[in-house]
């Protein structure tokens, strides 16, 4: 089911592991922005160093400050994004893949939009012996309906923000790396901060065995990954892809003045976590 029609140009933004754990939240914003004036798609891939990445309902656990406790005793930080949706990791092992779509008319619905990553990444990286599924593994940590899985493993998990006309798809793939380690890390989270609520509430009860990286089925690593998604998107949308035209639209004064003002808001979202679990740390010293 292919729901884009052929576009003259496609693009390609590919970032290195940025330091700065709340750029690229900023950047999200503005691409939704300028795919829907430009009406081209955009793929994206990016990387954090060890990050803990919360949805705001993460926010509302019964004791946030406990379950921040076992984040500061791993090599991990915490950041809230800006939207909802549950805890992921994040590490140089974890690629994400944020495919940016204009919406005119807003004719592609949240199905749909889901359904082209999922083609997308089925084409890249599935094959006979190790077919990629979409469907929810609930012990899983940030389930939901479009998890992707081998052999009933979960290697990927797909959310969606919608801004006006533009669309991001926002993929995160394990790769490889210790995933049964980042499992055991979010399941610790979640029984310190909820405690007997454990699994309740709309709250995961994650079971690390059920996910794994997809380098446990067949060689890859984040570079081969990359290439691999990268052909298949020019594929699916016919077209050569440009890696010049985002780098230099980032350069000009007006983008640069966008990410800002996301950034700034970022930053001020982030500030109430970021007190706590420097409270935290200063409290109990590693």
């Amino acid at each position: 089911m292919k729901v884009v029609t052929s576009v003259k140009n496609a693009h390609l933004y590919d970032e290195k592991i940025q330091e700065n754990r709340l750029l690229n939240f900023a950047l999200t914003d503005y691409l939704i922005d300028w795919v829907q004036t430009q009406k081209e798609p955009v793929l994206h891939f990016w990387q954090l160093p060890e990050t803990f990445i919360l949805g705001m309902k993460d926010l509302r656990v019964d004791d946030l400050k406990n379950g921040l406790k076992i984040i500061a005793k791993s090599n991990y930080q915490p950041v809230v994004r800006n939207a909802g949706g549950l805890g992921v990791l994040n590490d140089a092992g974890i690629l994400n893949i944020s495919l940016f779509l204009p919406n005119p008319q807003r004719k592609i619905s949240v199905d749909n939009a889901y359904q082209i990553m999922t083609e997308l990444i089925q084409k890249a990286l599935g094959t006979a012996e190790f077919p990629i599924e979409a469907y929810e593994i609930s012990d899983s940590y940030c389930p939901g309906k479009y998890d992707l899985s081998i052999h009933g493993k979960k290697i990927a998990g797909i959310a969606q923000r919608r801004l006006n006309e533009g669309i991001a798809v926002m993929l995160y793939l394990s790769v490889d790396g210790p995933q049964l380690a980042r499992g055991e890390l979010v399941k610790n989270f979640y029984q310190a901060a909820l405690k007997e609520n454990f699994g309740a509430r709309g709250y995961p009860a994650v079971n690390p065995a059920v996910m794994k990286n997809l380098n446990d089925f067949y060689p890859v690593n984040v570079t081969s990954v990359k290439e691999k998604i990268t052909i298949a998107f020019a594929d699916y949308f016919a077209t050569d892809i440009s890696e010049i035209v985002i780098k230099e639209q980032l350069k000009k004064t007006a983008a640069q003045l966008f990410l800002q003002e996301k950034f700034t808001k970022m930053t001020e979202r982030n500030e109430t976590l970021h007190q706590l679990f420097q409270e935290v740390k200063n409290n109990d010293p590693l």
